[in-house]
């Protein structure tokens, strides 16, 4: 199953998305097959390392989704995945993570957050990332 989406910038909205990706998730994959959930979600994961919390949206959102930059093992390039086209921006420390690749029933093997400049700019106001995942029957 998969699901792509581009959440809602209210926490309110953003709350009632989560529980609504988990029913069609159920829905859509009765036989709970590999799932995932990506794109910006428009909340931060927090980081105890840069000292700020998490949103709610993403404690909620964890309670049946599994975020892969957490469980890869292997995890390359910068934390923030928005750098609206910030130049300046410091992608490495940066809290705005806003864009995920939650997933049930897989197993991450590697993140990737490309930060690749394209003549000195970025090719978008997201960062591109990706997972290679292991998926079994």
């Amino acid at each position: 199953c998969m699901i792509v989406t581009h959440g809602p910038s209210d926490e309110e909205t953003n709350l009632k998305y989560c529980g609504l990706y988990e029913e069609w998730n159920k829905k859509f994959n009765p036989e709970a097959k590999p799932a995932f959930l990506v794109g910006d979600m428009n909340f931060r994961s927090g980081s105890p390392e840069m000292g700020y919390d998490p949103d709610p949206e993403y404690i909620q959102y964890s309670k049946y989704w599994k975020d892969s930059y957490i469980n890869a093992p292997t995890v390359k390039g910068p934390f923030c995945t928005y750098n609206g086209f910030n130049m300046s921006r410091n992608l490495w420390t940066h809290p705005s993570r806003i864009d995920y690749i939650w997933y049930n029933n897989a197993t991450p093997v590697l993140y990737v957050n490309h930060d690749t400049l394209y003549g000195g700019y970025y090719a978008s106001d997201h960062q591109p990332i990706y997972v290679d995942m292991i998926i079994r029957e």
